[in-house]
């Protein structure tokens, strides 16, 4: 709810804003989706391709 209200209220005041502060927003965003973009991409790189299990001590469950 509060996100769809803020998104409101930038869509409104869009239209009055400067060009210079849009483009200047745009280039920030921008930066801060490469960075991001970089980040999972540095993450999904190291990730583990195979969890490493840990050996287990045998069942003795049904034996005698």
């Amino acid at each position: 709810m509060e996100q769809s209200f803020k998104m409101r209220r930038l869509e409104d005041m869009l239209p009055k804003a400067e060009k210079d502060d849009i483009i200047t927003l745009f280039m920030a965003l921008q930066r801060q989706n490469f960075a991001l973009a970089n980040t999972v991409t540095n993450l999904v790189k190291q990730w583990p391709n195979h969890l490493p299990t840990t050996p287990e001590a045998p069942s003795n469950a049904g034996t005698s």
